[in-house]
């Protein structure tokens, strides 16, 4: 059983039980997501991200064959855009 397969049958309990469970909730922290997972943690469809992402919108990292989001460096940037408006 795979992780993503585990943690829709671990939520359905929970959510039978009234109670509200994110299913990424432990890649929200990962310093390097892949593009599809990133894609549904911040609510844009996939193709819309990917497209962004070849565009150089968002930081990305190629492992052999596999494309990954840099999450961390995207965290980084939004610190520095918002120190920028801080009052």
């Amino acid at each position: 059983m795979t992780v993503d397969e585990q943690d829709r049958v671990g939520n359905q309990g929970a959510v039978a039980a009234g109670q509200h469970v994110s299913s990424l909730s432990h890649t929200a922290y990962s310093p390097l997501m892949t593009r599809q997972a990133f894609a549904q943690v911040i609510g844009l469809p996939v193709g819309v991200l990917v497209a962004q992402a070849e565009r150089g919108y968002w930081p990305q990292i190629t492992i052999g064959k596999r494309v990954f989001i840099n999450v961390e460096a995207v965290r980084l940037l939004a610190a520095e855009r918002a120190a920028e408006f801080a009052l």
